[in-house]
């Protein structure tokens, strides 16, 4: 795909469309937030594969949970927007090795969504990371704004 310059809440409102009804099959609350009118230079179809992958990893870390709930929601700074994808899940064991390529603490899982979010995110300028502070588990995709 070809870098477009893309305002942040089509990709959010793309990524509503796509992960509304997962998130509803699974019983999960999902709470989108659209953003200001911000720009990026996006591989939309790529970010959106890389964002789908935080999404469905979110669901699936809050499977033993009670009350269910994944978030979505997008921030800028002067330089960059994040996208930040949190669950009410226990959180990562090993925050590092879930970057590993073929980590997975799940029976089905092939542990390449993390790595392969990671590497969309570096395609365009930008990074993943993993916060955990008294709360949700959260994963930032940042990446550069532009004008």
């Amino acid at each position: 795909g070809a870098m477009t310059k893309t305002p942040t809440a089509e990709v959010i409102a793309r990524l509503e469309r796509l992960g509304a009804p997962l998130m509803k099959a699974a019983g999960v609350r999902f709470v989108c937030e659209a953003p200001p009118p911000i720009w990026i230079e996006a591989d939309v179809d790529l970010l959106e594969q890389a964002l789908l992958n935080l999404l469905i990893n979110a669901l699936d870390a809050t499977a033993s949970e009670a009350d269910r709930q994944v978030s979505f929601r997008c921030v800028a700074d002067e330089t960059s927007v994040s996208f930040l994808i949190s669950d009410s899940g226990p959180g990562l064991v090993d925050s590092e090795a879930a970057f590993v390529p073929f980590y997975t603490t799940k029976p089905q899982g092939s542990g390449v969504g993390l790595t392969l979010s990671r590497q969309i995110a570096a395609a365009h300028g930008g990074r993943l990371q993993y916060q955990r502070n008294d709360g949700p588990t959260t994963f930032v995709l940042r990446i550069p704004r532009v004008e």
